[in-house]
Order: C-alpha cells, then sequence, then structure tokens
C-alpha cells in the first residue's frame, strides 16, 4: 500500500465513503473499532490493511454496549498443512486452522461463554486482571438448578448479541453479479434502535449460475496433482427443484443439462467466483468461506455441539452490521435467505425437518477501520473493484473474559507467533509454539473439565480430552446427540447445505 497521493498513477481510499443505516450499527462499529486499537499493539495498526470482526452485547434496560469478543484475520491453513497434520497422526484441533476474523471472534465468543458458565457454576472471589476489560454485566442467567442432570442457561432477558465485521464476510455476499445494488438509506431511529422488518422472499432466478452456491476458500496449490470431484446429477438437479423458486423463470433447459450429465454453469468453471474462492466441486481448497459459515450459524446457532448442552435455546445475534463492500440485498442472500427452500416452507408430510432460519438485520455503518489508507491501483496489480490488500499472516483473538491479552496467532500455521507470551501452556511437539486459547483442544478441554464439576456422568469422572476427530466426533454426539441429529438431517438432506465438505473428508467445518 502507498502512503503517497503523488505521481501520475491513479490512487483510492481503502475504504470507500458510505451511509449508515441507523445510529445504532454505527455505535457498535465505534465500539468494536476502539476496542480493536486499545488491544492491538499499535505498530501492527499502522500501514496495515485488516478485517475485524467483533460480538457486542447491547442490554436495553440501561442501553449499555460492550464488546465480548474480537478476531482480526484473514488467513487460512493451506490443504498442505492439514495433509501434513494428518500424516503426523498429531493431535486433533491444536491448530486454529481458519484465523478468517468472524471465524476467529466466535471461537472467543465461545471460550467467553463457557468462562461466564464456569463463573455462573462456581464463583470466585478472584480480582480479574484485566478489570478495565471486563464486561459490566453477565450474558448469561441460570434457568435450571443446580443439582440436576445438568445446569441449563440462557441470554438474560433484554440482552441482545450483535454481530460487527469490517468489511462483507467472503464468500456469497461480495458476489453481486446476481442483484441489482441498492444504496443503504439511513433510519433515523433512536440511538438504541436497530430496523426489523423480515427479510423479503429472495428469488432463485439464477442458481444454476451459482447464486446461492456453497464456496471455499481458494487455495492455489490444492488441486495439482488431485482429480476433479465427480459432479451428481442426480444431486443437481435436485437442488433445482428444492430451492427457493423456480430458477430462470421456470425454464427447464438446465434441469435436462444437469439430469444429462453436463452440470450446470456454476460447477463447469470457476470464473465466477470471487476472488480467493472456488466452488465445493473443485478440488481447490476445503474451508468454507465466512458467507457460508454465517449461514451455519443462523440455522444451528453460535453455540456449536459441547456448548449446545448447557443452553436453553440457540444462541444468534440479532443483527450484522457490516463496513466495507456492504451490498444489503446480497448479505441477506448470503448469511441467511439462501436456505430458505420451497419444501421448508409448505412442509409435507414426507419432508425432512430442518431448523428454522434466523434472520438477522444487516446494517451498513459509516464508521471506518482505516482512515488513512490510501491505495496505489497502478502498482497493486489487483482486479478490478478489490481495494483491499491482505498481506500479513498475523491475527489478533480476544474475549472479555479469561485472556490476559489479546492472542497474536501465525495465520500461515494455526499456532500463536512464538514470541508471544499469553498464559497458554499447551505446546505442540516441537515445543517452539504455544496453542491458541481458541483452538479446538483447548476449548474442547474447558468444556470437558466445566462438565466434570457439573454432572454425574461418566465424562466427569474420566474427563478425557478427545486426541483425535473421531473421538471428538463421538463425543459431541454423547453430549449433545439432538443438537449433532439437527446437524447432520441439514448437512445430508437440506437442499444447499448437503453440499458441505465436512471434517470427516479432510475438511473444516
Amino acid at each position: 500500500m502507498s502512503s503517497s497521493t503523488s505521481g501520475t498513477f491513479a490512487v483510492r481510499h481503502v475504504e470507500k465513503r458510505r451511509i449508515s443505516t441507523c445510529r445504532f450499527a454505527d455505535r457498535v462499529a465505534e465500539m468494536s473499532v476502539d476496542r480493536y486499537r486499545q488491544l492491538v499493539p499499535s505498530e501492527y495498526r499502522q500501514a496495515q490493511q485488516a478485517c475485524l470482526a467483533t460480538f457486542v452485547a447491547h442490554e436495553a434496560d440501561s442501553d449499555r454496549l460492550w464488546v465480548i469478543a474480537l478476531g482480526v484475520g484473514t488467513k487460512f491453513l493451506t490443504e498442505a498443512v492439514l495433509e501434513s497434520e494428518q500424516r503426523d497422526n498429531s493431535v486433533y484441533g491444536t491448530r486454529v486452522r481458519d484465523c478468517h476474523a468472524e471465524a476467529l471472534a466466535r471461537r472467543a465468543l465461545l471460550r467467553y461463554l463457557a468462562l461466564e458458565i464456569e463463573t455462573l457454576v462456581a464463583p470466585s472471589d478472584t480480582e480479574p486482571s484485566n478489570a478495565e476489560l471486563q464486561p459490566p454485566v453477565r450474558l448469561l442467567e441460570n434457568c435450571r438448578a443446580l443439582g440436576t442432570t445438568n445446569p441449563l442457561f440462557r441470554i438474560r432477558h433484554g440482552i441482545t448479541l450483535h454481530m460487527y465485521t469490517s468489511s462483507a464476510p467472503c464468500g456469497n455476499a461480495v458476489l453481486k453479479k446476481f442483484a441489482t445494488f441498492q444504496r443503504e438509506v439511513f433510519r433515523d431511529l433512536p440511538p438504541e434502535q436497530w430496523p426489523s422488518e423480515p427479510h423479503p422472499p429472495m428469488p432463485g432466478h439464477a442458481i444454476p449460475f451459482g447464486q446461492f452456491a456453497l464456496l471455499v476458500k481458494h487455495d492455489a496449490t490444492a488441486a495439482i496433482g488431485r482429480p476433479s470431484l465427480t459432479i451428481d446429477p442426480s444431486t443437481s438437479a435436485s437442488v433445482l427443484v428444492e430451492s427457493g423458486t423456480a430458477p430462470l423463470d421456470g425454464k427447464l433447459e438446465t434441469n435436462r443439462s444437469a439430469s444429462s450429465g453436463k452440470g450446470w454453469p456454476a460447477q463447469t468453471t470457476t470464473d465466477w467466483c470471487p476472488p480467493g474462492t472456488s466452488t465445493v466441486w473443485k478440488q481447490a481448497g476445503s474451508i468454507h468461506t465466512c458467507s457460508d459459515k454465517l449461514l451455519r450459524w443462523n440455522l444451528l446457532g453460535l453455540q456449536g455441539s459441547l456448548m449446545s448442552s448447557y443452553l436453553s435455546a440457540p444462541v444468534f445475534a440479532t443483527t450484522l452490521t457490516v463496513g466495507r463492500k456492504l451490498s444489503n440485498v446480497c448479505c441477506r442472500r448470503a448469511v441467511c435467505c439462501r436456505a430458505v427452500t420451497k419444501t421448508s416452507q409448505r412442509k409435507p408430510s414426507n419432508s425432512p425437518t430442518f431448523p428454522k432460519i434466523h434472520h438477522p438485520a444487516i446494517l451498513g455503518t459509516a464508521v471506518y477501520l482505516d482512515e488513512t489508507g490510501i491505495v496505489d491501483m497502478a502498482s497493486s496489480r489487483q482486479a478490478e473493484g478489490q481495494d483491499v490488500r491482505f498481506h500479513s499472516t498475523r491475527c489478533w483473538v480476544w474475549c472479555a473474559s479469561g485472556m490476559t491479552a489479546v492472542e497474536c496467532l501465525d495465520g500461515s500455521t494455526g499456532f500463536l507467533w512464538p514470541e508471544d507470551t499469553t498464559d497458554c501452556q499447551q505446546r505442540n511437539k516441537d515445543g517452539q509454539r504455544t496453542t491458541s486459547l481458541v483452538c479446538t483442544l483447548v476449548l474442547t478441554e474447558l468444556l470437558v473439565q466445566l462438565r466434570g464439576r457439573t454432572s454425574s456422568d461418566a465424562l466427569g469422572t474420566t474427563k478425557a480430552v478427545p486426541q483425535s476427530l473421531p473421538d471428538l466426533l463421538a463425543l459431541k454426539q454423547r453430549v449433545s446427540p439432538r443438537h449433532e441429529q439437527t446437524k447432520q438431517n441439514l448437512l445430508s438432506r437440506h437442499p444447499l447445505l448437503r453440499q458441505w465438505k465436512q471434517r470427516g473428508s479432510r475438511c473444516t467445518t
């Protein structure tokens, strides 16, 4: 990135000028950006573009906002790293496989929820070392008395959860060829309110061309030497029939093409995909984009499988505030509306039961993460319209409980930077990098220990932390059978989500 505006080359601001949806969206963004600047050292914030995501809680009675989880990053592990981990029989979950901001923020939220439950179960008199960063009130409350099979918790009445991301989630949310862009319109609402209109139906007029498609993060080396995936024409045709409204105004030419084995246009090329992404039908990556992950979270909840055994209901973000590259209609399509199908609407007697989709309010903000950045368009060699470049592999994660400082991760390895001095003592086999407090292994260990203190079942006495993926999946099935059944039903039978690349096939979720 060039900081100079001199010379004959064209330059542009890193963040385009834009209009906010309402004052509440700007408040969420301002608090998130302020916490980012407070936590991440200034030497890593200067002249460096970044993507920030947070979860912010709001208490209606006091109109207080506070950040409870934060992630900064744009990197993910390559297929080569994932394969080496599998070959070496490493302990599963020591690496953070996806260090995109949204994925890190969600992991930080899981840690926050686990530690708050731990505090509610066994209150401590110890004063937190970072008291100035602690939340003013608790997010959860106990809704089942201790001493029963398991205590259950829920979000306190009057508290809502809100997500912020400084840029539109990668993947379907930035796929703008199938919708007409409309500028945000400012709503003159009180500062504690946000728009709550229902999302209108999403017309599936271009499904064969990738309008609703799931996408993975493209790994340039992943497809070398590997055969392409075989496309199942029957699956393609069934998705066409079941999804949304009749595509292409009811014309069946594409359906006949699929049934004859030629496949859809979206399956035969990746030219239509947003930069840095690929289709699930190509061997060019396995980690799903953030748009897909938000879609899944709006179906199953943010809490995940193990945490769901402690909660009386799934946890959802009420709003999603987006900075750069927001197209409201595209974002709605990406994070929720593309999962609505004819099957789920008419509910015939023989149809599968899917969880009800949660539709967050999509908000834009005029608050900028980078106020001064300038891009030299002549020397950047970037795709037209792609006005942000991410070079550093340093990623950051923090939650408002149980972390004395923000963690710095190496997005290319999934481990902490070697010089990081956090209090995490878990180490990989070479002893040179520590594992993050939000990696799968540490989060699972925390939840297993917590269950040992709140449950009388055998798991509480063994306190065994899964060392492999099959063991982890077995633990989830045992602890949260209902959540696991709902998830498997979704990933095997839903006309769109059944394309998801699951971890059992060397892929992450």
